[in-house]
């Protein structure tokens, strides 16, 4: 018991020639860090997309998979596969995929992947999303 009590004295010093606590991370931030680790998507999807008031929104499933590898690296996090990556968002978030026409730079028609029900944020959505929190 006197040992424990020692430790605490101390900590007390310390805590009073410095004047700082200084705390490794806050119950908050190892949730995130948990939640990110757990299920990557679920942190993406949650900082990164809304779902869009127009049915026929989409965003390719390219340049979602692209951001997403973009926030693990930011985040230091697993990066899933392209497949299980949109097999995660179809199940968990009601992304529906399908394709649609588009014209490339050269005028070509082509057909590409896209996920309906999804949008990406942009910056300014971000800056005032994190604002109003």
């Amino acid at each position: 018991m006197s040992g424990i009590l020692n430790i605490v004295i101390d900590s007390l010093k310390t805590i009073y020639e410095i004047k700082k606590i200084h705390v490794n991370s806050t119950i908050s931030q190892r949730r995130v860090r948990a939640e990110l680790i757990s299920n990557p998507v679920k942190a993406f999807y949650d900082e990164n997309c809304i779902i869009p008031s127009d049915p026929a929104a989409y965003e390719k499933g390219e340049d979602l998979y692209d951001v997403f590898v973009k926030f693990c690296n930011i985040k230091k996090s697993y990066i899933l596969s392209y497949k299980e990556f949109i097999k995660k968002l179809k199940k968990e978030h009601d992304a529906a995929e399908g394709r649609v026409r588009i014209q490339d730079k050269n005028g070509k028609e082509r057909r590409i992947r896209v996920l309906f029900n999804i949008r990406l944020l942009t910056d300014d959505e971000k800056k005032k999303r994190d604002e109003e929190e």
